[in-house]
């Protein structure tokens, strides 16, 4: 429920006076729409995490890796056009360099709030089952499902 309140501005100098209505809306610590998921990537693939919040200001989101900021040019940041989230991706996967908890934090002036997930890097080459542009393949005799 969001509780709206309105007031009346007045100001005044020597030679006039004059107001004007105003709202006030209650702020709100930020709160996910969205996480990141766990995955599982093929070394040389890539992988793409997603997290949205929302919350009044509109949250901040930053990703970290084992709790510092992502940087490094295989790590993209995408933010969303209205400002609400962003994707990570990252690429190309390496083994075990990439393997790691990635954390999402959202942060605006009234509080933070963050969602972790895990990357495994699976080592080898994954073989198309039917050709390069399937959704799935055999890697060392295990069943993948990928995601794009």
């Amino acid at each position: 429920m969001v509780v709206q309140s309105s007031l009346f501005c007045v100001g005044q100098n020597t030679e006039d006076l004059t107001g004007e209505d105003a709202a006030l809306s209650p702020l709100a610590p930020p709160k996910f729409l969205r996480t990141p998921n766990d995955q599982t990537g093929v070394q040389g693939g890539v992988a793409s995490f997603i997290c949205q919040a929302t919350g009044d200001p509109r949250p901040k989101i930053v990703w970290n890796k084992k709790g510092k900021k992502v940087s490094n040019q295989r790590f993209e940041v995408i933010e969303f056009d209205d400002g609400s989230g962003s994707v990570l991706r990252i690429q190309p996967l390496r083994t075990p360099r990439d393997e790691a908890i990635y954390e999402c934090v959202a942060s605006n002036t009234v509080g933070e709030l963050s969602a972790t997930t895990r990357l495994t890097v699976l080592r080898g080459r994954c073989s198309f089952l039917r050709d390069r542009n399937a959704n799935s393949c055999s890697f060392n005799s295990q069943f993948l499902q990928l995601t794009r």
